[in-house]
Parts: C-alpha cells; structure tokens; sequence
C-alpha cells in the first residue's frame, strides 16, 4: 500500500486548516493538525520529530495523511527531505499555485 503525504502550505490565515478538516471529512485522507502538537512540547523537545512520529503512526491505520504548514525555516526543509525519503508526497506544482 503506497502512503501519500498531502502538505498543505500557506501563510497563516490562508485556510489551510479549514481545507484540511474538509478534506478529513469529505475524503479518505486523514488530516492531523499540528498545532496540539507543538503546544505539547516540553523544553527542549524537538517539535520537528515529534511531529513526524506522529505522522509514522498515523501512517499504520491510514495510507493518506494530510498536514499544513507554514513551511519555513531550516527546520522545515529537514524535516520535508526526512518526510519524502519515507512517503509520496503531494504538493501542488508551482505553476497551478496562485499568484505565480
């Protein structure tokens, strides 16, 4: 079974929450918000980890997962090359993104 990561990314405020809860609701990709988790953290957690050891999980009872992002920073583009030497994933291509 392929496993398929959809990454929502955006600036805040662009909807990307309110679009991943319709795609939880309406599809069957799993959407897994971050936030939670990043507010979870204890001092000195690495939130970037955390986050991708949840999506693992959610990976073993579902084969598409969606999460959003501001997609920002270092830390980021570490955790994007971890995510894609592990799962498919799915961004749209530059040229259908608006405003390019």
């Amino acid at each position: 079974m392929s496993k398929v990561l959809y990454m929502l990314i955006g600036p805040k405020g662009a909807g990307k929450t309110y679009i991943g809860t319709l795609i939880n609701t309406h599809t069957d990709i799993r959407f897994i918000r971050v936030e939670p988790i990043w507010l979870s953290l204890q001092a000195g957690e690495d939130g970037w980890k955390k986050v991708e050891q949840i999506i693992d999980t959610a990976f073993n009872s579902h084969s598409k997962i969606a999460i959003k992002s501001l997609g920002a920073g270092e830390e980021f583009g570490k955790f994007h090359t971890s995510l894609e030497k592990k799962y498919t994933r799915e961004l749209p291509a530059p040229e259908t993104r608006r405003g390019v």
